[in-house]
C-alpha cells in the first residue's frame, strides 16, 4: 500500500500494478467525486484521496496595510467584488512599498488555476487540451505572466534560501501566497500574530468564484499484495472519517477528502475564512486525467513551457501553442 501524488496516479493505474478498492468498506460516493477522475481506469477506481489541500490565497493584513490597502480580500469576495483587476491592483501597490505581490509554486495547479478562474478552458470534454485556442485562457497566462515579469508575483520554487515563501510571509513581506492548509503551522511556529492571517478563494474576472486546482493525494493498494482481504481493511480505516479525523485534527496540514469530516477544518475558527479551504474543494478539480496519464507530463509543462512563460522568454500563445503540441505528442496511442 502506498501513497501517489495526483501527477502520477493516473500513468500508475495503467500500469496494471494496482488492485481495484471497489471491495473497500469506504465507498466513492463518500468522496467529492471531482477528485475521483484520475483515479479510474476502464470503468474501475484503483485509489482514493486520503487528503487533499487547495491553494487558497494566505494573506497578511500588515503588509496590505504597509502597502496602503484598505479592502479586505475576503470581504470583497463575500461579496462577490474579489475581481482579478482588484487583486493586481493590490499586488502593484505592494511592489511598489517595496514588497512581493504574491507568491505561487509553479505546478499544473497554478497556471491552470490562472486559466479557470478567468472563464477559460484548459482541456475539453473529450480529453482534448485546448488552452491555446481558447482566447480567455491566452488572455489570463498573458496577464499573470506579466506580473511575474514586472516582479510583482514569484515562484516559490525558485525564492533564494533563506527567503522562502512561508519566511517571506510571516516577516510580513509578502502579501499573498498560494498554499495548502499546511501554512497553518508555519505561521504558528514563527510565533508571530496568527490573527494577521487569513485566506480568500483565487480572484476572477466578475468577482464570482471559479474552480481551481485541488492538489491531492491517493492511497493505493499494490495488486500483488499478499493479504488483499487485509490490505482493503487497513486502506479502508485509513481513509474513513474516524482515520481522517485521527491524521488531521487540531493543527493538520491537509484538509479532509471524506464526506462528515468538514468540522475538522472549521471548529478551530482558525483561519477566520476557513471554510474557503472547504469551499475551493468542493468547487474544484483534479489533474486532468489526459496529463495525468504521462510520467512527468505535468512537471515538463511547468518547468519547461511556463516557467520560461513567466521569466518572458516567450509569450503566453507560444508556451500554449507548445504545450498543446507537447500534449498530443505524449498523448499519441
Amino acid at each position: 500500500m502506498f501513497y501517489i501524488g495526483d501527477d502520477r496516479v493516473a500513468s500508475i493505474i495503467r500500469n496494471n500494478v494496482l488492485m481495484p478498492v471497489d471491495g473497500a468498506s469506504v465507498k466513492e460516493g463518500d468522496f467529492a467525486e471531482n477528485v475521483l477522475d484520475i483515479a479510474r481506469w476502464e470503468g474501475k477506481l484503483y485509489a482514493l484521496p486520503n487528503d487533499v489541500n487547495p491553494d487558497t490565497l494566505w494573506y497578511d493584513k500588515e503588509a496590505l496595510k504597509a502597502a496602503g490597502i484598505t479592502d479586505d480580500p475576503a470581504t470583497l469576495a463575500e461579496n462577490d467584488e474579489w475581481t482579478t483587476e482588484a487583486f493586481f491592483d493590490m499586488t502593484s501597490k505592494l511592489a511598489a512599498a517595496g514588497l512581493t505581490g504574491a507568491v505561487y509554486w509553479n505546478y499544473w495547479a497554478t497556471h491552470d488555476g490562472f486559466m479557470t478562474t478567468n472563464g477559460g478552458k484548459v482541456y475539453d470534454g473529450d480529453g482534448k487540451y485546448v488552452a491555446h485556442t481558447d482566447a480567455n485562457s491566452v488572455a489570463a497566462m498573458d496577464a499573470y505572466a506579466q506580473r511575474f515579469q514586472s516582479g510583482e508575483l514569484k515562484l516559490a520554487d525558485l525564492l533564494p534560501e533563506g527567503a522562502g515563501s512561508e519566511t517571506l510571509l510571516v516577516t510580513h513581506k509578502l502579501g499573498f501566497l498560494a498554499a495548502g492548509r499546511y501554512t497553518i503551522g508555519a505561521i504558528r511556529g514563527a510565533g508571530v500574530d496568527e490573527t494577521l492571517y487569513d485566506v480568500v478563494r483565487w480572484p476572477t474576472q466578475d468577482g464570482k468564484a471559479a474552480p481551481t486546482g485541488v492538489a491531492a493525494s491517493y492511497l493505493a493498494i499494490n495488486a500483488k499484495a499478499a493479504d488483499p482481504e487485509a490490505a482493503l481493511t487497513f486502506f479502508s480505516a485509513f481513509l474513513d472519517a474516524d482515520g481522517q479525523r485521527l491524521r488531521l485534527e487540531g493543527q493538520g496540514n491537509a484538509v479532509p477528502s471524506i464526506k462528515g469530516t468538514d468540522a475538522l477544518v472549521t471548529d478551530g475558527g482558525y483561519p477566520a475564512h476557513a471554510q474557503t479551504m472547504l469551499d475551493m474543494r468542493d468547487m474544484g478539480y483534479s489533474n486532468y486525467a489526459t496529463e495525468a496519464a504521462v510520467p512527468d507530463l505535468s512537471n515538463q509543462i511547468s518547468v519547461e513551457y511556463m516557467q520560461p512563460l513567466y521569466e518572458g522568454k516567450k509569450d503566453a500563445q507560444t508556451a500554449l501553442n507548445e504545450v498543446a503540441a507537447l500534449v498530443e505528442e505524449k498523448t499519441k496511442a
